[in-house]
């Protein structure tokens, strides 16, 4: 390949920037009221970066976040809670009217296309990707500092130099 005289003063254009692991302002696309495979009730929650730089960033596959929920219990119902109040509190305008206030129903899909506050963090797996790892209200979102992105380590392959010449 032929560099030329000017490769080494061009600057590297292209490439693709992933957002960082920290606190972002999200909207509600969707939300499903579904059972896990053991049985539980859990609202999941499909959510995409509503503000800066990342905005629409994840429009094509939202970020997901999965709340388990026992309505017989209170103690089962504590994280729902939580989620919820932080969901309506970030958008009054919307809702002038506690709608949680109405008794033992509430229709989830009334938070489709609200804000809320939600934090990113680096997979602990896979260290190259970013997962949803809580909702919450976005004053405490915005809290969270960013993490840097771990070392991505590649394991030895053997085998695979065998027939280089050097």
């Amino acid at each position: 390949m032929l560099l030329g005289s000017n490769f080494a003063a061009a600057e590297a254009t292209g490439g693709f920037k992933n957002p960082e692991a920290k606190g972002y302002k999200f909207v509600i696309l969707k939300i499903e009221d579904a059972v896990s495979k053991k049985g539980n009730n859990m609202l999941v929650f499909y959510v995409d970066i509503t503000e800066g730089e990342f905005a629409g960033h994840f429009e094509k596959y939202p970020k997901r976040q999965y709340i388990t929920y026992d309505p017989s219990s209170a103690e089962g119902m504590g994280r729902v809670k939580a989620t919820l109040t932080d969901i309506i509190n970030d958008n009054k305008a919307r809702f002038p009217i506690d709608p949680l206030a109405a008794g033992d129903q509430f229709n989830e899909q009334l938070l489709v296309g609200c804000t809320i506050g939600g934090v990113l963090k680096w997979d602990d797996e896979n260290p190259k990707y970013l997962n949803l790892n809580y909702l919450t209200s976005y004053a405490k979102a915005m809290e969270v500092k960013p993490t840097p992105q771990p070392a991505i380590i590649a394991a030895p392959v053997s085998g695979i130099d065998d027939d280089l010449p050097f």
